[in-house]
């Protein structure tokens, strides 16, 4: 980038050099400071352009680059900074901070001295971390570029260099997928995962997926694999010579050497991809004699290998000779399995991929900064990968489409490896279980409308009483069903993904203390934590009741007036009507506080990992979230008949008018919020385009609006936590009061069907992309669904035995003793469903036996061969060296 202009106004001049530490570091000029405010100039781009969610074109400046880092300028440049190398040290690991005081130790000196003023300290940051990006420790490319209105400097870092790449996911030790010429190599073959039901049927078009071991990547291993595989070509081109030579004079020696040759996988396939080579080379020079020596030993070696598998005998048997000779040689062809080039420069791993590369930068960078400290002293607004147009374009076509054709496709799992492989695993389990959801919703919406519907036709008291009963014990085997069946689909997506046991090896969050760990402190904001989860579930359970008891006391009196809010009076006929949005009303509101404190609490618990501290926030969330959202129907369905008293169905009916304006509101609610954020958005590209057109240099023309400019505009990623608690509470409704609104479920597809394609637009054309983080599943939302399994049991039981028809009407011992043993076996139905559906399908379990052994395969001889020193056996009493197995006892 080219810096131009002068200084920006109340933007002080750095003192001169000599006069501060800053200023001996070279410092009296950097981007913080004398970035000009106006049109920025792009270096090196050919004119690509992308457009922005308005469908305005930008300067698509961000292929190539990996990560964005948002400076802030300093304001108020001249002030004091009391704290500075306080501020040093929790911005910089001890490490950095080391090797910078080893560096300028006259820095440091003059620094305890006088310390820093803002612009100094902005400088002194920007500086090092420009030093250690582009030094030998990182390797970055880096540039830089002002924000729209200058406030800011936009850092782009890139990491493009091979070696250095390899050097880093040595050092960090990323596990890398093998390659399927890898497989070949070592004489395997390489396992599949199974094939989802949208393949068996034809919806998902997709091939059956390849679920390659993950392997530590090591660089040694990779240069010596394809010098290994050159080895192996050697041997088997001299054992295949001698086998030649011998062919004719001594058939049984030349038998026993092929029973060697193909005992081992890995010299087999060296053997027959050497011998169709040569048999190709001989046939083109038409040397009969050489081509039906080679066929008669080709042969020998593929009989010899079909000897030990029957599907190869099977695939050769009736045909005639020369026909097979043509399907062995077809079986071992360069289509079908491998060249003998490809052999010898086969690679161990697959290139690491853009995904990868933002791994590799995220833990490097985190080895000598500390990003969260950044932001939290105000010297860094925010980081984040850039949209990509390339990676963008294939997401955009179908995924994240919201035209017409596209809105409504059949949530398979089409596009899961795609999202993956873009926004990294969080992100892709989330859409993955939202798809895994809404397919299954649609067993429950048929049924939902099958039963409304037949409602409607004329039907007896007593099926309309069987009905619901089948319907409320089928919707507890539907919930159960669902989370065991998606438990499984998590193994597989692990399996292929790579993820298995990454919570194990996740980063450690950096304002993790070791020293705090069980500490009085600690232990405290934690026991706070639960303590504000027992406020919040106890405000909800009063506002419930009285809301239900002011509902009921001005039904009774319709001709009176009451006081509400603000102290409005208003009718009693209209209060009741309020009562049934007042519930929702005070849902969302304890809903909203929950949310903006529960995790702010949870920063201070101290917890090592990110996933540890997602998981805390999940548990407590869903805890208060649950008495919050289903507290008000549990009152009117179980407990207001004993309180307050119901005549006939009045508490059913009233049940039924609030589930119907809470589900409504909810999902309109849940929309309304997804399309504020786009407008939001759109507000903000709108209002930047503005400014660009305001900022140019020339008249009617619009100064330079870059594609990295617009993303730094919009609103960061805020995790997927709000989007699985409204869809979970959505599942608990669905499963524990659909008898009483068969039609939620129904509701709820429909809506997962559009919310699918607008969340998918959102990650892509409204946030910012988030920094992909590895996760092996969904967390603490898997036990979440499992305790929403059970819960159903009990609540549909309940709704069964209190509430519906014929079991209403018998007395309250009968019922009570129904219930128990009613509940118990639910229990124990939904327990023997969980165990029917193994975590591990039985495909899975042989994709880990075969990756475990070829783990263990690739990982034998090829990058470390063991140079072991001889040793001799001694024997250890005297007198005894006779005594060997082989010599036969005396016997007297």
């Amino acid at each position: 980038l080219k810096r131009r202009g002068s200084r920006p106004r109340g933007v002080a001049r750095p003192r001169a050099l000599g006069a501060s530490p800053v200023a001996r570091m070279g410092l009296e000029r950097h981007p913080l400071l004398d970035v000009e405010l106006g049109e920025p100039s792009v270096v090196g781009l050919r004119n690509p352009v992308h457009r922005t969610l308005l469908g305005k074109e930008v300067i698509d400046d961000a292929e190539g680059w990996q990560y964005v880092m948002v400076f802030n300028r300093p304001p108020n440049a001249t002030d004091r900074v009391p704290n500075a190398q306080d501020i040093l040290r929790d911005c910089f690991t001890p490490r950095a901070m080391e090797t910078w005081s080893l560096e300028e130790p006259e820095f440091f000196d003059q620094l305890q001295q006088d310390g820093l003023t803002r612009a100094e300290l902005y400088g002194a940051v920007w500086q090092r971390i420009q030093k250690i990006f582009t030094g030998k420790a990182c390797g970055f490319g880096l540039g830089y570029k002002p924000s729209l209105d200058g406030e800011k400097v936009l850092l782009l870092i890139k990491l493009d260099d091979e070696d250095t790449v390899d050097q880093l996911a040595d050092r960090i030790g990323i596990k890398v997928r093998a390659t399927l010429d890898a497989y070949m190599v070592k004489g395997l073959r390489c396992p599949k995962v199974g094939l989802t039901w949208g393949q068996k049927l034809g919806c998902n078009k997709n091939k059956q997926a390849y679920a390659p071991v993950y392997l530590r990547y090591e660089t040694v291993r990779k240069e010596e694999f394809p010098r290994e595989a050159s080895r192996r070509v050697s041997d088997a081109e001299k054992q295949i010579d001698f086998l030649a030579a011998i062919w004719r004079d001594d058939p049984v020696k030349s038998k026993e050497k092929i029973r060697r040759l193909m005992r081992l996988d890995d010299v087999k396939c060296a053997v027959m991809v050497v011998m169709v080579n040569r048999i190709q080379s001989v046939e083109l020079d038409r040397d009969q004699t050489k081509v039906t020596l080679l066929h008669d030993i080709f042969t020998a070696l593929c009989k010899a290998d079909e000897a030990a598998n029957e599907e190869l005998q099977h695939s050769v048997e009736g045909l005639s000779e020369k026909a097979q000779l043509q399907k062995r040689l077809q079986r071992w062809s360069a289509q079908e399995y491998m060249s003998l080039e490809q052999y010898k420069t086969a690679q161990l791993y697959e290139p690491l991929s853009h995904l990868d590369k933002l791994r590799l930068m995220k833990r490097r960078i985190a080895h000598f900064v500390d990003v969260g400290a950044l932001i939290r002293y105000g010297l860094l607004e925010e980081w984040f990968p850039p949209h990509h147009k390339s990676g963008l374009n294939q997401l955009t076509a179908e995924w994240a489409s919201l035209e017409c054709r596209n809105i409504i496709q059949w949530p398979g799992t089409q596009h899961s490896d795609m999202v993956r492989d873009y926004f990294g695993e969080e992100v892709a389990f989330f859409f993955d279980w939202l798809c895994h959801q809404t397919r299954a919703l649609l067993f429950p919406s048929i049924l939902g409308v099958v039963t409304t519907l037949a409602k409607i036709v004329t039907l007896t008291e007593h099926q309309e009483d069987i009905l619901a009963n089948v319907f409320c014990i089928m919707m507890v085997a539907w919930v159960a069903t669902t989370t065991s069946s998606y438990n499984q689909a998590i193994t597989s997506k692990n399996i292929q993904w790579g993820m298995a046991g990454w919570s194990d090896k996740a980063m450690v969050r950096s304002s993790f203390s070791p020293k705090l760990r069980g500490s009085f402190r600690e232990n405290a904001i934690r026991a706070f934590h639960v303590f504000l989860v027992v406020v919040f579930i106890a405000e909800t359970i009063w506002a419930a009741g009285r809301i239900a008891h002011f509902r009921q006391f001005a039904l009774k009196h319709p001709d009176r007036h009451s006081r509400m809010l603000f102290g409005v009076r208003v009718s009693n006929e209209l209060a009741a009507k309020a009562g049934l949005f007042a519930v929702s009303a005070n849902i969302k509101i304890v809903d909203l506080a929950w949310t903006m404190l529960a995790p702010w609490v949870a920063e201070y618990e101290n917890w090592r990992t990110d996933l540890q501290l997602k998981n805390s926030i999940v548990t407590k969330s869903f805890l208060v979230k649950c008495v919050v959202y289903y507290y008000p129907f549990f009152y009117l369905a179980f407990v207001r008949e004993f309180v307050e008293g119901c005549e006939g169905t009045e508490c059913v009916d009233e049940l039924k008018k609030n589930l119907s304006v809470f589900i409504i509101v909810h999902i309109v609610s849940v929309i309304a919020n997804i399309l504020v954020q786009i407008a939001m958005t759109a507000w903000a590209e709108y209002s930047a385009h503005q400014k660009a057109q305001a900022n140019s240099s020339e008249p009617g023309t619009q100064a330079a609006y870059t594609y990295v400019q617009a993303q730094a505009h919009r609103p960061a990623y805020a995790g997927d936590t709000d989007d699985y608690m409204e869809l979970t509470i959505m599942l608990g409704f669905i499963s524990m009061f659909s008898v009483i609104y068969p039609l939620c479920a129904f509701m709820a597809f429909v809506s997962n069907l559009f919310e699918i394609r607008i969340l998918a637009f959102r990650m892509c054309r409204v946030e910012r992309r988030p920094i992909p983080r590895g996760q092996d599943g969904i967390g603490a939302w898997l036990t979440v669904m499992r305790f929403v399994t059970y819960l159903s049991c009990v609540t549909a039981v309940g709704l069964i035995v209190f509430r519906l028809r014929p079991l209403k009407t018998w007395s309250e011992e009968h019922q009570l003793q129904t219930f128990i043993i009613a509940e118990h076996t639910m229990l124990v139905a939904v327990y023997m469903i969980t165990k029917c559906i193994p975590a591990k399908s039985n495909t899975d379990q042989c994709v880990l036996e075969a990756n475990e052994t070829a783990e263990a395969r690739m990982s034998a001889g090829d990058a470390k061969l063991v140079q072991a020193a001889t040793t001799v056996l001694v024997c250890l009493k005297k007198g005894s060296e006779d005594i060997t197995p082989g010599k036969a006892l005396a016997l007297n």
